[in-house]
């Protein structure tokens, strides 16, 4: 067929033509004898969709009546070429809404919520790429899309089937919660784009065949790609969306949009507001619509039992290390409960060797709980109730949820066995040591925290010492003295150089007891970064336990190099110089640091060490140059804004200087460790399946 053009100055000539030829396929695909004007371009589009072979006479008729020089204005008005060739260089994707871009993390994750429609369809999601030039609204792009979304090879995949799939909440016209299997998971390449396709009546191989006439006639999340680019997809609430999957311009369309709702994760688009777009939306005052709004605002089930974790931390004053190793366990765990159900990374322990089959977010849910109450049995109220409340938003009675919460259980089960001799709990003498340059207790408490740290069996390292730094500068070396005079000259309490907002830093990263920690600073990091990229819940179990697992080796690898050099805090070298046999030091028997001084040896330091790790994964899972802003436990009310993780850790570590209680080698071989044990993590455990 030669490329045929029209606009809509011909409504009145089309609309003559079907009065007079009553026999023509209506919007539900059914015989009508006449329309009425503003459905005369859809009447004529359906024919021009329609496979020949699946013409009547009488569409047939329309198809040449069009080709007809009376029906054709090249001159003006909106052009479409039916023939779906798009003019030359133009990137007919530019700009649309409804296009969703994948994100970091390389998945796109869609959970039906309800289902409030009768018709039984299929959705499918297909990238985009290849795609650009085509007319958004031909018949050639909507059979390339199905396409690709039955494929499963990696350019689109089938999401959802309404007639063996049920929905997350009951409360619809045509749903059933009884056959939910949970989000669905498929992976594409971040930056990818991709768009979302509905055959409301039908399935999308029917559309990748050319039969897409009625009831089968495909929808997408593009309103550019609907016919006469109506939009049947609009945003209910975050990140989650409404489907009107009858026309917007047939009859028996309400307009309520909500025939199917979806929230999706893993990626972000644009699209109109519902309320912007539609006057009929009583429904989002019922009690299933205040559901399905509430649900698409919150967290997912990886980063609200995260926040969890930080929560006991927080109020059972744990120590970074001890809250490290622990933040570990739960992370662990509930990323293989999620990848176990997925298999979309390599394992890090438990493997789902018997195939099982459920909900990855019950799973995540139940393997997060049973970390918990086991390692903060003081807070088991507190998590029963978190417990009742993230179930509260499962189908209850789901053989799928029952499934996912069993796996969930087992896999926390075996990893908590696999840590319970891991020698966090061994008892290590120490005896302090009168040498010049050795630790010496800084307060009333005498005995230094955790020397058996070093010794505990590492989460991903081979040994604590694998990446140990050599040994700091001697007492009587120049390098010494430049560091003893940079910190005796900022870190004092009451220094005069150190500026407002070095002071600020000091205390913004303090992190000491009743706060997150420093691991738990980080996680706090990780887990807006993730909530505010709308990450998928796989992305976020692979994100949170490949940093807790660098996390807690950071801590057994700094604590090894602390417990071996054994060196004096700078509080008690400022105040002893006079000992430390180097002409370039004062000793100032009054100084005090503007922080408290924690009581552990001084090199190398643990926020250092932390921080390196830290920004070296979720640099290599997130990317450079990301900027993000964040907030402290230990400065309230305060933020600070970055524009990568490694000037956030670089800031960390020098946080410690300006606060008095380290000194420059200590805080740059700590970024140096965490860095090297970072890289370590980040590319020999849990990798991305091929």
């Amino acid at each position: 067929m030669s490329n045929i053009f029209f606009d809509l100055s011909f409504h009145a000539a089309v609309s003559s033509f079907l009065q007079n030829s009553p026999d023509v396929l209506s919007e539900s695909g059914k015989v009508s004898g006449s329309f009425a004007a503003p459905l005369a371009e859809t009447a004529v589009l359906k024919a021009l969709d329609v496979d020949s072979n699946y013409l009547l006479p009488t569409n047939s008729a329309i198809l040449s009546a069009i080709q007809s020089e009376s029906l054709l204005d090249k001159g003006n008005g909106r052009d479409v070429d039916i023939t779906g060739t798009a003019a030359a260089g133009v990137n007919v994707l530019a700009g649309k809404q409804g296009v969703f871009t994948v994100g970091s993390g390389g998945f796109f994750s869609m959970d039906v919520l309800s289902d409030g429609g009768a018709y039984q369809g299929q959705i499918g999601v297909f990238s985009l790429t290849g795609m650009e030039d085509m007319k958004l609204d031909a018949k050639e792009f909507a059979k390339e899309a199905a396409q690709r979304a039955i494929g499963g090879n990696g350019q689109g995949y089938l999401l959802f089937d309404d007639a063996t799939q049920g929905v997350r909440f009951a409360g619809g016209v045509a749903d059933g919660t009884d056959n939910y299997e949970g989000a669905t998971t498929v992976s594409f390449r971040p930056g990818e784009k991709v768009a979302l396709i509905l055959v409301p009546n039908g399935e999308l191989r029917d559309v990748a065949r050319g039969r897409m006439g009625g009831d089968k006639a495909p929808m997408f999340s593009i309103a550019a790609a609907n016919k006469k680019g109506l939009e049947q997809f609009a945003k209910v609430s975050t990140n989650t969306f409404g489907w009107e999957d009858i026309s917007c311009k047939s009859r028996s369309c309400d307009q309520d949009f909500n025939d199917l709702i979806i929230k999706v994760s893993g990626a972000t688009t644009e699209v109109k507001d519902l309320t912007a777009i539609s006057q009929h939306t009583g429904w989002l005052q019922s009690a299933l619509g205040q559901q399905l709004t509430t649900f698409g605002t919150q967290s997912n089930a990886v980063l609200t039992w995260d926040q969890a974790a930080l929560a006991a931390i927080k109020a059972e004053k744990t120590p970074p290390p001890v809250a490290s190793r622990n933040l570990a366990i739960v992370s662990s765990a509930v990323f293989d409960a999620v990848n176990g159900l997925n298999e979309l990374y390599e394992s890090y322990k438990v493997e789902n060797k018997v195939g099982v089959e459920g909900s990855t977010e019950a799973a995540a849910i139940q393997a997060a709980y049973e970390t918990l109450v086991t390692l903060f049995p003081k807070q088991k109220a507190t998590f029963d109730a978190l417990l009742a409340t993230s179930l509260s938003t499962l189908p209850s009675n789901n053989s799928a949820v029952k499934a996912g919460l069993d796996f969930g259980k087992s896999v926390a089960q075996e990893l908590l066995a696999a840590r319970a001799q891991d020698g966090s709990t061994q008892v290590v003498a120490y005896t302090v040591s009168n040498e010049v340059g050795a630790w010496q207790p800084t307060s009333a408490v005498t005995s230094p925290l955790l020397p058996q740290w070093g010794g505990v069996t590492p989460f991903a390292l081979e040994t604590g010492s694998q990446f140990r730094p050599a040994a700091p500068p001697a007492l009587t070396s120049a390098a010494y003295a430049t560091a003893f005079n940079l910190t005796k000259d900022l870190g004092a309490a009451n220094s005069s150089t150190r500026t407002a907002d070095q002071t600020q830093i000091a205390n913004f990263w303090a992190d000491g007891a009743g706060t997150y920690t420093p691991p738990g600073h980080w996680n706090d990091i990780a887990a807006q970064l993730l909530g505010s990229r709308n990450a998928s819940l796989v992305e976020s179990a692979h994100t949170m336990g490949m940093l807790n697992i660098a996390l807690a080796d950071a801590a057994i690898a700094c604590w090894d190099a602390k417990y071996t050099y054994n060196t004096w805090r700078p509080v008690t070298a400022i105040q002893q110089a006079g000992q430390d046999g180097n002409a370039a030091t004062t000793a100032d028997p009054n100084w005090k640091p503007l922080l408290t001084t924690p009581p552990f040896p001084e090199f190398t330091s643990g926020h250092s060490t932390f921080s390196g790790a830290a920004a070296t994964i979720l640099t290599s899972l997130i990317g450079d140059n990301v900027s993000f802003t964040t907030n402290s436990n230990s400065l309230p009310g305060v933020t600070r804004t970055y524009t990568g993780f490694q000037q956030a850790a670089d800031e960390a570590g020098l946080s410690r200087i300006y606060g008095g209680i380290h000194f420059m080698p200590a805080n740059l071989e700590g970024l140096n460790c965490g860095r090297q044990l970072g890289s370590f993590v980040a590319t020999n455990i849990m990798q991305r399946l091929t």
